[in-house]
């Protein structure tokens, strides 16, 4: 057992020369006096300047590592600054090197930075780092590997620690900015097809939109670089803050992710909690480059109002001159993706409409998106149709069938009005083009059809201004204005209408209101990309009873009473046009006497002809005839007609 001493002694020796060999380096090497030569060296291969402002420190033994303070390297063929760093510290085991093993005792980054910009021209300021070095030939590269047969080295890595980091995103050429401040990264131990551990946070701003949030992720991560196969497991994130119009916001995600490099697939399976909205989702990528997606989501509730830019009081209808340009809406997207997935919710409230039970099925092929069906249950009724939008032609058609809707409260969420109340259905078959909002108006066609049971009209009360008609009618007034009232309203059995839309501009010719004691008719425009309503509406007194007004309304009977609504939909008009009603009712009344003189004239003629006097009157009880009287005075027509509107009104 000799021999065994005399070699383990040997082999302690030969450490201990090693050893001592690399103590003797580090205390007589300097690395700083090669920082120049380094710099120039990268100066001639990038064309950057890198400037290494603190000292460079080896250690040798019994880690080989570096310890290197603060260094930048500057933008391509520019002082500007790209990247930097404080402080960094790498240190490697030295006994795994034997075995081909590079073993990363730890990656520490302190303070990095780095400052990536897209330029006007659409070019970045790294463009050069990513060009590639010529191609070998595959074959002959492949040759040369089987020549050698040397076993490919394995990299592990104990723990990557990055503390203080920043990154800042320029795009010139939409004047964005984005920053990730305050970025900390840290690490488990990092190695083929081991689970890593990580925890990442930091903060996120931006000025185009608007966000300023703070972002904690963690999770394992898998990662299989030969196949380029990786997955997240157990992924937690949280984020805070502000983003665009929305204060206070509050998300957490978790779930599993994986993505396969080589094949270009992805999926996910996670749960969200964004504010009061608990979120599920899936979604499988199949395809990078063609953007073939399927996603299949499920929320209990959602406000989709909360993120939106909020509504300043009082704010006009059109937009004031000089105001900024209406933005388009841009398309493109539907052109560039093959989705198909579901979508369902429990609570919806989108443009202060709320919805229950909703459910959108999507289809985005070819440029065109379909959304069929799309389905929800909605005041008291029930919502069924489908959508579509061609990005090709920037045209979109939609067809719903609303039906058992509480109309009133509808109106009052979708367009702030207090008009109409009731429940009924609504038939939409519309279609329009264009890539603004005010040339989707104008270019708006198709039809739609109303039809209410047991509602009223809001704001006018038609008994109470015929009743009031009836005075002014008298004093000889020819018409009368008055504004939509709180509180009036004028009550009806059914309520029909139909419309005919053609450039923004529905028509109706067919309104139809029944109730007991009236019957409603009219026809008018109304203008969408105005926003304002021209309609002539006429009141037909037809019956007197226990209706609103009915007992007060029997002297009218048959009078038709019309009245003009116009006005722009925040401030409508309504008109009692009595001018007509004077010289309709005369005119009937003038036609009435009219018939009265031509049946005497006839009678006359008649008795003439035939030789007898004209028809008296019959006989008195017991055959006595009553004295002769001299004719009358007959009273003249127009009298007449005065007399029987005195007594009408």
């Amino acid at each position: 057992m000799k021999w065994l001493k005399w070699i383990l002694i040997a082999a302690g020796g030969v450490v201990l020369l090693f050893a001592g060999a690399l103590a003797f380096i580090a205390a007589t090497f300097d690395p700083n006096q090669y920082k120049g030569q380094v710099a120039d060296l990268v100066k001639e291969k990038t064309q950057r300047t890198l400037t290494i402002e603190g000292d460079i420190q080896l250690m040798l033994f019994p880690k080989l590592g570096v310890h290197l303070g603060r260094t930048r390297l500057s933008e391509f063929q520019s002082d500007k600054d790209f990247a930097g760093l404080d402080d960094m510290r790498v240190s490697l085991a030295l006994m795994p090197l034997l075995s081909r093993q590079v073993v990363v005792d730890q990656i520490q980054l302190d303070g990095l930075r780095a400052n990536l910009v897209k330029h006007k021209d659409g070019k970045t300021n790294f463009d050069d780092l990513l060009r590639g070095e010529k191609k070998e030939d595959p074959e002959k590269k492949s040759v040369e590997q089987a020549k050698t047969q040397t076993p490919p080295i394995k990299l592990e890595v104990d723990g990557v620690h990055i503390s203080k980091a920043e990154l800042v995103w320029k795009d010139e050429t939409t004047g964005a900015e984005y920053v990730i401040s305050d970025l900390s990264l840290t690490t488990s131990r990092v190695a083929p097809g081991v689970p890593t551990k990580f925890d990442l946070t930091g903060t996120i701003k931006a000025n185009e939109p608007k966000v300023d949030v703070k972002l904690q992720v963690g999770g394992a991560l898998v990662a299989d670089l030969a196949n380029q196969v990786f997955t997240v497991t157990g992924l937690m994130a949280k984020l805070n803050g502000n983003a665009a119009d929305v204060s206070g916001l509050a998300a957490e995600l978790s779930g599993n992710v994986g993505a396969d490099l080589k094949k270009q697939t992805a999926n996910a399976d996670v749960a969200m909690k964004v504010d009061e909205s608990t979120i599920k989702a899936k979604f499988a990528i199949a395809d990078f480059a063609a953007l073939r997606s399927t996603f299949d989501i499920e929320i209990d509730k959602l406000n989709i109002d909360k993120y939106l830019p909020p509504k300043k009081p009082g704010e006009a209808v059109k937009a004031p001159a000089g105001s900024q340009p209406e933005q388009p809406i841009d398309f493109s997207p539907i052109k560039k993706h093959d989705v198909a997935g579901s979508v369902r919710i429990g609570d919806l409230t989108a443009s202060n409409i709320k919805a229950q039970n909703v459910r959108v099925d999507v289809k985005m092929k070819n440029g065109r998106l379909d959304a069929n069906p799309l389905i929800a249950n909605l005041y008291e009724g029930s919502a069924k149709g489908v959508a579509w939008v061609d990005a090709n032609t920037n045209r979109i058609a939609v067809r719903q069938d609303l039906t058992g809707i509480s109309i009133g409260p509808l109106l009052r969420d979708a367009i702030g009005q207090d008009i109409l109340e009731g429940r009924g259905n609504v038939a939409l078959d519309l279609t329009t083009t264009g890539n603004l909002v005010s040339a989707m108006k104008k270019a708006l066609n198709g039809t739609a059809t109303l039809a209410v049971k047991d509602g009223a009209i809001k704001g006018i009360n038609l008994a109470k201004s015929l009743r009031d008609a009836k005075a002014l009618f008298s004093g000889g007034k020819r018409e009368t204005e008055q504004g939509a009232e709180a509180g009036e309203k004028t009550d009806f059995s059914e309520l029909t209408a139909s419309f005919d839309i053609k450039n923004g501009i529905a028509h109706n010719g067919d309104l139809l209101a029944k109730s007991p004691f009236l019957r409603l008719t009219g026809e008018g425009d109304i203008n969408l990309p105005d926003s304002t309503l021209n309609y002539l509406a006429k009141a037909a007194v037809v019956a007197s009873g226990a209706g609103q007004g009915g007992k007060d309304m029997s002297d009218l009977k048959g009078l038709i009473i019309p009245m003009r609504v116009s006005g722009p939909f925040t401030a409508l008009k309504y008109k009692l046009e009595l001018g007509s009603v004077l010289s309709d009712s005369a005119k009937q009344k003038l036609e009435e006497k009219k018939e009265e003189i031509r049946d005497k004239l006839e009678d006359k003629l008649k008795a003439k002809l035939l030789g007898r006097p004209a028809e008296q009157s019959a006989p008195a009880a017991g055959g006595e005839q009553p004295p002769a009287q001299g004719p009358a005075p007959q009273p003249k027509p127009e009298d007449k007609l005065k007399e029987k509107l005195k007594k009408l009104f």
